[in-house]
């Protein structure tokens, strides 16, 4: 939730620093970012929350600590071929005008850092080491706020922005990836990744098809209008990233806890009884939460965005009435969020 105000505050300072094009610039940027950073995850941050509380309740750190070896080593791979294939796409994409050179060199070498964040999130989720993951998320957040303010103020620009990105994930990979290591042998023990990957690889294909899904509307637009039209449209959908935080976090949280569960459903038969519960209470508490806040921001959608990102975006043609009809479809869209969760953590993704 605070790594959702703390977007929400960036990108309400960033509105009245930069024009729309400019807005639609770092969209477009972000939309980059989304698909490299799951991609180079290859699906790892899924299997981390199911495989290392089975190893946990084994007792056996060294395989944890080989499972976090392989799994670096497995996304530095992926990373650097994304990296190269960004590279070669280069000069397609500057044909069209829309992103610097600068800009895609800098979101090149944010690949490796941002999916190592994805991966090592989830890592620090698996061992309940909250407190750490939360400080990380702070410090990310807080670090993204105030690098790319200063830049923009200083006469950067976007690129002040993509600099900013950069610098809060090199950050938080420093500070996730010590979090990660404490608690664990030097070295760790062979662990085979195959049964990993089965797992991972098909939370990757799902998320792939999530993500794009969810990007469609942005090229569309992109395609159809113009950059200052994506700006307008991605601000109005941080407001909706709040949203879905909420049942990102609500859902997250209980990840581990129904793992834990599973791992239990062979020895006691009540065990399955109780997941049954804990999911009917995880989607009454999210549609508690979601649908009165949905329905009160859409009837107040000009409001709302004049208060938050200036006249400018409430006034723009037909803002209003697409800030309402998403609002109202993005509570039913993080109970499905929330449901997906829960498949995963049952190991049911497939």
């Amino acid at each position: 939730m605070i790594s959702g105000l703390f977007r929400v505050a960036n990108i309400m300072i960033l509105t009245r620093l930069l024009v729309q094009a400019e807005m639609g610039q770092i969209a477009l940027l972000a939309l980059i970012y989304g698909f490299t950073q799951f991609l180079a995850a290859l699906g790892l941050n899924h299997a981390a929350p199911l495989i290392v509380p089975e190893e946990e309740k084994n007792g056996r750190f060294d395989r944890i600590r080989g499972l976090l070896t392989r799994s670096l080593l497995l996304i530095a791979i992926s990373s650097a071929i994304l990296m190269l294939l960004l590279t070669m796409l280069t000069p397609s994409i500057l044909s069209t005008g829309y992103l610097s050179e600068e800009m895609l060199i800098i979101a090149t070498f944010i690949i490796p850092f941002s999916a190592l964040e994805v991966f090592l999130d989830s890592f620090l989720l698996a061992r309940y080491k909250v407190k750490k993951l939360a400080f990380g998320r702070i410090v990310f957040d807080l670090t993204r706020i105030i690098a790319t303010v200063i830049l923009v103020v200083l006469g950067f620009g976007v690129i002040g922005v993509a600099y900013g990105w950069l610098a809060g994930e090199v950050i938080v990979v420093l500070i996730l990836g010590t979090a990660a290591l404490s608690g664990l042998p030097d070295k760790g023990s062979t662990i085979d990744m195959r049964p990993v990957l089965a797992f991972a690889i098909p939370s990757l294909l799902f998320q792939v098809v999530d993500v794009t899904i969810q990007n469609t509307d942005r090229i569309i637009l992109l395609v159809l209008t113009d950059l200052q039209a994506l700006g307008v449209y991605d601000v109005i959908l941080s407001i909706l990233f709040m949203m879905s935080f909420l049942s990102l976090a609500i859902a997250t949280s209980i990840y581990p806890v129904l793992t834990r569960f599973r791992l239990k459903a062979d020895q006691r038969e009540d065990i399955k009884k109780k997941i049954g519960t804990a999911v009917s209470v995880l989607a009454r508490y999210i549609l508690i939460l979601l649908v009165p806040i949905s329905v009160i921001v859409s009837m107040n959608s000009s409001i709302v965005l004049a208060s938050l990102f200036g006249s400018s975006y409430a006034t723009y043609p037909n803002a209003v009435v697409s800030f309402s009809l998403l609002v109202l479809a993005y509570s039913v869209w993080g109970l499905t969020y929330a449901l997906h969760t829960v498949l995963r953590s049952l190991s049911e993704a497939k």
